[in-house]
């Protein structure tokens, strides 16, 4: 926060939902996860109180749960299509979304 006032740029926090959190309700014999997203909830309701905008990507990236892994088989790093989509979001949701929210 003291950067970007020092340096006049604008803080956004980006929140990605785990592997786990995203693709684990599908599997079957899969450890239950708590249906609310307590970490993902925590870390926006801090940014938020800090005067930042926050991306909550989970909700977008759910659209694609069924359809398409997003992550690498084994850890929780984006496979090619994983940073291809969230790329996307991003860009649509923070770039272009400025000029309908007055910002620039």
């Amino acid at each position: 926060a003291q950067l970007g006032k020092e340096f006049s740029f604008k803080i956004i926090v980006v929140i990605a939902p785990t592997a786990v959190r995203l693709h684990g309700p599908l599997y079957e014999n899969f450890p239950s996860i708590s249906d609310k997203p307590h970490f993902i909830d925590y870390v926006a309701t801090l940014s938020e109180q800090k005067g930042f905008r926050t991306l909550n990507l989970l909700p977008f990236l759910t659209t694609y749960r069924d359809k398409e892994l997003l992550y690498l088989r084994d850890d929780d790093h984006w496979n090619k299509k994983g940073h291809a989509v969230a790329a996307e979001i991003i860009f649509r949701e923070v770039f272009q979304g400025r000029a309908g929210k007055g910002e620039s």
